[in-house]
């Protein structure tokens, strides 16, 4: 539909197990990357649900859950899972997992307007200090994160193969693995210099990109959405992948945020300035941003989309342009 997926037929029994009045129309909504969703017109309003990739486990889904409770319950704005008649949050059917969650109004991201930048800076200000207070009944490890510091920059671990993979392929040129190289052998360095004890940790979001993020007229988030890359890691990530997706993106981007050979300071300084006035950054996470970035960046690039193959030249000609 629209050129983005052939769209799977959504089941009436997954609706009939949520008390949603009468539902006159079920639209699939592009975007995402692994999931499909749709929004739901019913009588009693509108509803967005979710079809969850298989990667997601029922125990992925719970912690999900279980943050989001929290974070609703304390006032912050996200949208909250409405439950089914049984009380759960979720449905399996036909193995598959469905979630529903209240809709949420909003205007996406302008690329560079400066007041949404320090709106999202000061909402995820506040959800670090709300994660801050936040232990889960259990630690879940993302599918592509590894749960500390040292792993997640140690790409020679777990994207060394996949780069030798697209090199075999073409997909890339011996002079972008060579940087891939290059670069892993960077990091690593810093690795051996960062002190994990001195980077603050706690549930991160884990993925704050534009298609996650509504704002109102006055430029203030009013949802913050997708929690299931959340996870018990350094809250520098957020910020990085923050300053990458938002302050980073320029209006000639090819790719999802895509960045020029330099963050804009404006668009930067936006951002952390209103950041800082609720979470003041040590010294060992200012250090660090750049490197998680560029460990963001290059991780972007491996794992592009494979149905666009050249995407992955561009995305490490980005992650070049960012470690210029």
């Amino acid at each position: 539909m629209m050129g983005y997926r052939a769209w799977v037929r959504l089941p009436s029994g997954v609706l009939a197990q949520y008390d949603l009045s009468q539902v006159t129309s079920t639209e699939p909504k592009a975007g995402g990357g692994i999931d499909e969703s749709f929004v739901l017109t019913a009588a009693s309003g509108l509803f967005f649900l979710k079809r969850l990739s298989p990667a997601y486990t029922p125990d992925m889904v719970c912690c999900n859950h279980a943050l989001i409770q929290f974070l609703v319950s304390h006032g912050f704005p996200t949208p909250p899972v409405v439950p089914t008649r049984q009380g759960q949050t979720w449905v399996e059917w036909e193995g598959c997992t469905y979630e529903v969650y209240a809709y949420a109004e909003g205007r996406g991201y302008a690329i560079g307007d400066l007041r949404q930048l320090a709106g999202l800076g000061q909402a995820v200000a506040r959800y670090h200090r709300l994660a801050s207070r936040y232990w889960p009944v259990r630690l879940k490890l993302s599918p592509w994160q590894d749960i500390s510091l040292a792993g997640f920059l140690d790409l020679g671990r777990y994207a060394a193969p996949r780069m030798e993979a697209l090199l075999a392929r073409s997909r890339i040129g011996e002079q972008e693995a060579q940087f891939v190289r290059d670069t892993t052998k960077e990091l690593m360095e810093q690795v051996g210099q960062a002190k994990e004890t001195d980077l603050a940790s706690l549930t991160i979001h884990g993925a704050l990109e534009p298609g996650n993020v509504l704002f109102d007229e006055a430029s203030e988030v009013v949802a913050l959405v997708d929690w299931a890359d959340s996870d018990r890691f350094v809250r520098a990530f957020d910020m990085a992948r923050a300053l990458l997706k938002f302050a980073g993106r320029r209006p000639d981007a090819i790719l999802p945020g895509q960045i020029g050979p330099a963050l804009p300071w404006p668009s930067v300084e936006a951002f952390a300035s209103a950041y800082r006035q609720g979470i003041a950054l040590a010294m060992p996470e200012r250090a660090t941003l750049p490197w998680l970035m560029l460990a963001i960046r290059l991780v972007d690039a491996l794992w592009v989309d494979e149905a666009h193959p050249l995407d992955h030249r561009r995305g490490l000609s980005l992650a070049q342009e960012l470690h210029t």
